[in-house]
């Protein structure tokens, strides 16, 4: 298995942040990890995040399920460096992949490449990446596309996460003017009054009424 990154807590509280694991699969990111294989020539993509134990799949193309151990991601290696785009030729031949169940097993992955998804603040959340049964290489247009459309993704996570953040903030705010009216209706009918010596709310005569209290 790859190595935790130098900085693994705040690497994984970045990628909860964007609140995407486990989330329904969406058209936008299909067609994207869609139009990776396409332009790459590759038979298999996806949209991958790297969470503590698992890599998740927001999309995939020919690969067949929603999510894998950590303990054989290859993108789990992608995140550690800071390329703009990581690449493994024959990952068969490659001491770090050599050994790995996707390589030998059932799937015989030969060729991996991909465009780290990074946070706001540079975060490796995941990756954007393409795979293939043989041994190749990107052109150089193939990389530039595959770096664009990882910008693409993470564009559309970075204003989902700026609007949900910024709906929370509201409703935040909202409660708090509803509790403060509430609060001075209350003060106004004499339900509690402000103790000045101690500078603490008290019941005032109203409640004292209400609760059946004795003045």
């Amino acid at each position: 298995p790859a190595p935790l990154h130098p900085d693994e807590p705040t690497r994984v509280a970045a990628l909860h942040r964007y609140r995407v694991l486990d989330t329904t699969a969406e058209r936008q990111f299909d067609e994207m990890a869609c139009l990776a294989s396409a332009l790459c020539e590759t038979p298999m993509a996806a949209i991958s995040f790297i969470a503590e134990r698992r890599q998740w799949f927001k999309a995939e193309v020919g690969l067949g399920v929603r999510e894998t151990g950590r303990d054989v991601s290859v993108c789990a290696y992608a995140i550690l460096g800071d390329e703009d785009i990581f690449e493994i030729p024959d990952l068969a031949e490659d001491s770090r992949t050599a050994d790995n169940p996707c390589v030998n097993g059932p799937q015989q992955l030969r060729f991996y490449a991909s465009a780290p998804l990074r946070s706001h603040d540079g975060r490796a959340i995941g990756t954007l990446c393409v795979m293939d049964r043989r041994p190749r290489r990107l052109s150089r247009v193939q990389r530039l596309a595959l770096r664009t459309l990882g910008n693409q993704v993470m564009a559309q996570l970075e204003l989902r996460r700026v609007l949900t953040d910024r709906i929370r903030i509201e409703r935040r705010a909202s409660r708090e003017r509803r509790h403060a009216g509430l609060a001075l209706a209350a003060g106004r009918m004499g339900l509690w009054e402000l103790d000045p010596g101690r500078d603490t709310l008290r019941l005032g005569d109203g409640m004292d009424a209400i609760l059946g209290l004795d003045p």
